[in-house]
């Protein structure tokens, strides 16, 4: 299947999963980067953590306006398989999920020195990274559970 159907595919995953979570207030804008992009949001990465971690896919998402713009690298799913695919879509629409929280971390971080402010500004996106895939991988794994019931 060809990286366009593919992308396709995740978009239904992700309105799938909007409905799931009741995020039916907020509107999903999809679209794709390249190489160049990839590159850049890799290399502010902080590669100690997880050296084999690419991102593929990235969330923008704005409580007050409820929209998110879900980025997707145009190559992430070659031959994906539709597990693959909607554990990723599962794990996108996650972050639209808890971006309020994320955002009032965000907000009282800002009250920090300045000197304090990176330390924990880093600390703060990597805990959300892995709460958000740990979530997403249990609901993934309870929705597979009822199918196979």
């Amino acid at each position: 299947m060809s990286a366009s159907n593919n992308f396709e595919r995740f978009k239904k995953a992700c309105m799938r999963w909007k409905k799931i979570f009741k995020l039916d207030d907020y509107t999903f804008i999809f679209t794709k980067f390249d190489d160049e992009v990839i590159n850049k949001k890799n290399s502010s990465l902080d590669q100690s953590k997880s050296s084999n971690f690419i991102i593929c896919s990235t969330v923008d998402t704005s409580t007050e306006y409820r929209y998110a713009i879900i980025e997707v690298h145009e190559n992430s799913f070659d031959d994906a398989s539709n597990k693959n695919i909607d554990n990723k879509a599962c794990h996108e629409v996650m972050h639209v999920l808890m971006a309020p929280y994320a955002n009032i971390s965000w907000k009282l971080l800002q009250e920090l020195p300045s000197q304090e402010r990176k330390v924990y500004k880093k600390w703060r996106k990597s805990e959300e990274e892995e709460f958000t895939s740990r979530l997403a991988d249990i609901i993934c794994s309870l929705k597979k559970t009822q199918r196979s019931k």
